[in-house]
């Protein structure tokens, strides 16, 4: 094999890697981003209710369980 040859292969190795990793990341962005949406509308309807605990953390009641939106750090 040449050089370029193996510039070639190398590049679609580190590609296809990239465009796995990348995918895998907006998958899991875009679950939380509608998750967020979600509490924000149950917030908005009156459905849940926002805590701010004294430790800093920050989250939301739904009546069958709790979603914290930060934690104290």
């Amino acid at each position: 094999m040449e050089l370029s040859e193996l510039f070639l292969l190398a590049w679609a190795c580190v590609a296809t890697i990239a465009a796995g990793y990348f995918h895998t990341n907006l998958r899991k962005a875009m679950k939380g981003g509608v998750i967020l949406c979600m509490i924000i509308e149950s917030v908005a309807k009156g459905e849940a209710e926002l805590k701010l605990h004294p430790d800093g953390r920050m989250s939301v009641d739904m009546g069958d369980h709790e979603v914290t939106l930060r934690e104290h750090k």
